[in-house]
């Protein structure tokens, strides 16, 4: 519960931290935001990971990485999120 409500705090920090991006950022900024992404390789060991967690088999450290992946996933999803609202107001402007 308390990984939880500590992870919405970060997440909720994050927002705050990131909102000035959300209607200042150029086009190209943005589109270059939303090009970020993982790499099948990266896909591949999450799918990995995630299947030896369903099954509780995952080592400290793959725990840490799958930790790892989560983080940074979320990091990614604001990021794109943040960067999809300015080109959405840059169009309503326009």
């Amino acid at each position: 519960m308390a990984t939880i409500a500590s992870s919405k705090l970060k997440n909720s920090l994050l927002h705050r931290l990131l909102d000035p991006w959300g209607g200042r950022l150029s086009v190209s900024a943005a589109k270059s935001l939303l090009d970020i992404k993982f790499s099948e390789t990266d896909h591949a060991r999450m799918e990995d990971l995630c299947t030896k967690n369903n099954g509780s088999m995952l080592s400290n450290s793959e725990q840490e990485e799958l930790d790892e992946y989560e983080r940074v996933g979320c990091l990614l999803d604001v990021l794109h999120s943040k960067a999809r609202l300015a080109l959405s107001k840059r169009r309503t402007a326009s």
